[in-house]
Formats: structure tokens, C-alpha cells, sequence
């Protein structure tokens, strides 16, 4: 009986183990965390000006991968109609 209750000891010991070593993982990733944003700061939100900035650039980037891939089929077709 007392091997028993031993052993039923040692999972409980196991367990708050597993549980104060997961709580001191989360506590220095929390730590790391503050640290981080100490050091370096919020970075500001985005504004209007980003995003309409943002806006204005991904709309010249797809077109120009359009202009880039009418560019390729015509140098295809024309590959084509000269072989």
C-alpha cells in the first residue's frame, strides 16, 4: 500500500514539475516580450498616408507583372511564327 501512495506521489511531483517548468517558459517569454518592447518601442499604427502609399505601390507593381507577362507571350508568339 505505502508503494502505492509513493507512486501516486511521484506523478503528482511530475506533474507540478511539468507545470512550474511550462509557467517559467511562458514567464521568460513574457520577460523577453517587455524587453523587446522596452528597448525598441511601439511601432507607430498605420496611417493614411502609409496605407494609401502602400495602395498606390502594389497597384504599380501588378501592373507592371502584367506588362511583364503580355511582354513574354508576345516575344513567345513571335519565338513561334520565326521557327
Amino acid at each position: 500500500m505505502w508503494q502505492f501512495h509513493a507512486l501516486l506521489a511521484l506523478d503528482i511531483a511530475r506533474e507540478r514539475a511539468e507545470e512550474a517548468r511550462a509557467q517559467a517558459l511562458a514567464n521568460a517569454a513574457r520577460s523577453m516580450a517587455e524587453d523587446e518592447r522596452r528597448l525598441h518601442g511601439m511601432t507607430s499604427g498605420g496611417t493614411r498616408t502609409r496605407a494609401l502609399a502602400a495602395r498606390t505601390l502594389r497597384a504599380i507593381s501588378g501592373a507592371s507583372a502584367s506588362l511583364s507577362g503580355w511582354a513574354c507571350d508576345a516575344a513567345t508568339r513571335l519565338d513561334r511564327r520565326t521557327a
